[in-house]
Order: C-alpha cells, then structure tokens, then sequence
C-alpha cells in the first residue's frame, strides 16, 4: 500500500517491481536508477548532509510520482518534480542499464564537466542517456534538447548482442569501461571504452580475458580497472588492467566459499578500492577496502555484518552507504552508513577470500 502526502511516500509493504525499475535484481522490491553524490536538489526537501549520496529509486507502480530519494530514516521522499519529463521516461525504460560514477565525489579530476549517471542500451553496446544535475534540476538528453546517441559504441564493438556485462563509469575522465567474461558467449572485445571528451569509442588492446566478470571498477588513485572475476576453474581473481596500455597483473587469486552471492567493487573519497559482498544464505554483508599502489594492500575490513544488502550500495565524501535488507523482508531497506577510514577493522587477504 501506497500512502502519500506532499513530500512524503511511505511503504507499507512495497510490492516486487514489475520490470522498468530492475537493472540488475529481478528480487529487489526497489532498485536505484541513479546515484548522484552531492546531487544539489532543494536542501529544503531533503535531510541528507552536503555532498551524501542520495539513492534514487523507484517504487511499486513505476509511475513518474514514485520516483524518489531514500532517505536514512526508510522513507521515500518524493522528487518527481525536479526530474525531466524525458529523463523519468528513460528510468522507466527496461532497455536501459543505469551506470552511477564510480567517483565518491564530485570534484575528483574533471568529474564536474561530466553528467552525474549514464545508461547504456541492454546489450551494453551503445550509449542512450546521460544524467546531468544542474541548477536543482535532474535532466536527461532529451530534456536538454540534445539528440540520443545511436551507435558510437556498436561502431566498435561488432554485431554480437551480449546482455552480460559489467559497466564502471569513470567520471573523472569522461570515459565509461564496459567488461565481459568469455562466458558471455559474445564475441565482443573483453573491455570496451567510450570516451565522453572525444565522442569516440573501441576495444581496450589488451591479452587480458575475464571468464565470468563480478564486479568493477575505476580508480583514479592508481588509474587502473579494477575486475574482480571468477576463473574457469572456479577461482575469485582480482586483476588490474591499464586502460592506458592494456598491460594487466593479478592481485590475488582465492578459492570461492560460495556463500556470498553478490559482489560489487566501489571506491571511496580517498580512492581506495572497497569490495562489497552480501549473502542471501547467511543474510550477512561484508566491505573489504584495499588500498592501490605498487602493491596493494587490505587496509580494513567489516567482515560478515549482520543484514543482506536489498541492492547496490555506493560510496559519497561522507564513506559508504550500504541498503540493509529488513529481516521479514518487508519495508524499505535501512541506510547504514560505514566511514572507512574509522569504522572498519584491521584485516587481511584471507577476510577478502571468505567473501568470494
């Protein structure tokens, strides 16, 4: 049940969404579209401290009304006026994958001359909208009266339709990485790159090849893709590539427990790597931040905390954000925020092995 007033949505008992809310969760009973740090909608309407990430979701019914801001006390906010009329048409498009910049902030590099979010078509191949915040307003292209790109990534990346891929969208360069395993069963390039700055895309030359791609991500610390993969024989690998000269080495190679089910690679403010991982079997989370470097090292951990996580968490200036899944699976996930650099514990490479 739905209950609504000016500024604020309450569930009751959210139902499952029906399909344009679902990016990557057929479970999920919400799904962020976009997460936008230090989004400046109305400061009147919203509780969150200055440049806290707001998850933007949509709720049951997938109307433009529902569309709004989770906030940490599990409740929706409304924010459907400030969004474009054409940009709440493209959250609602199921052909649409929603990529968040994997910046903390900002102001990292040349992040503030690129849109907040972008979405790529379903098969990964082309770019079909772009997020951008300005003025309290939430826009899309269409919004901004600028024509849909069509096919600059299909030009480079063959006919295949491969719907299998994992997307890291490195804002503070202007440029989008999208990863596939070789059990996607395309014979698409293993990284694809899309610069933003020169309307230009291609294969990333490397003799690097993922099997089955779990998480990634782009660290401007290091300037490195991170991929986090499983291997043919069924190992959880860490690997950097250079985007630069498509050199690659391993960080780490584990067996997998096969407890926890989902991962994501995320950064911090401070552009350390942190591996996020959460189990439907042991209803548990856990956040591993590896600091880069010549050798990268395990610089904290929250290993095995209480609560599966309902849907992708994201990292603000303020540390990490994680949606905590309610026991009885009902209601709205809280928001459960982890400074890094103060709340996590000393750990070590084995902690990041029990995640797999």
């Amino acid at each position: 049940m739905v209950q609504q007033s000016k500024r604020w949505t309450t569930l009751d008992e959210p139902e499952l969404l029906p399909g344009p809310w679902l990016q990557e969760d057929p479970l999920a009973a919400l799904q962020p579209v976009a997460i936008a740090p230090g989004c400046p909608i109305d400061k009147s309407l919203l509780d969150f401290e200055a440049h806290q990430a707001q998850p933007l979701v949509g709720l049951a019914g997938g109307v433009p009304e529902h569309v709004g801001v989770l906030t940490p006390g599990r409740d929706v906010r409304l924010v459907g006026s400030v969004l474009g009329d054409r940009l709440r048409e493209s959250l609602a498009d199921p052909s649409l994958v929603f990529v968040n910049a994997a910046e903390a902030s900002p102001f990292t590099g040349a992040s503030a001359r690129w849109p907040a979010a972008l979405a790529l078509s379903a098969d990964g191949t082309s770019l079909r909208e772009t997020v951008t915040i300005r003025n309290g307003q939430v826009t899309g292209l269409r919004d901004r009266q600028v024509d849909v790109p069509r096919d600059e990534l299909r030009a480079a990346a063959a006919s295949a339709m491969a719907s299998r891929f994992v997307a890291t969208y490195a804002r503070s360069i202007g440029t989008t990485f999208v990863v596939r395993g070789a059990n996607a069963g395309a014979t698409l390039p293993a990284i694809t790159w899309f610069s933003l700055e020169q309307a230009t895309s291609g294969p990333l030359v490397t003799t690097y090849r993922p099997h089955e791609v779990l998480a990634a991500t782009y660290s401007w610390r290091d300037r490195q893709v991170w991929i986090l993969e499983e291997t043919a024989s069924g190992l959880g690998r860490l690997v950097r590539v250079d985007p630069a000269s498509g050199a690659w080495t391993v960080v780490g190679a584990w067996p997998r427990a096969w407890v926890f089910d989902r991962h994501w690679l995320l950064l911090d403010g401070a552009g350390s790597v942190l591996l996020v991982a959460t189990s439907s079997k042991l209803h548990k989370h856990a956040v591993i931040s590896i600091t880069p470097g010549d050798v990268p090292h395990v610089a904290g951990v929250l290993p095995h905390a209480s609560g599966e996580l309902l849907f992708r968490p994201g990292c603000d200036a303020k540390g990490c954000w994680l949606p905590v899944r309610a026991k009885n699976k009902k209601g709205l996930p809280r928001l459960e925020r982890v400074v890094t650099n103060e709340q996590l514990l000393p750990g070590g490479w084995a902690h990041l092995a029990s995640c797999l």
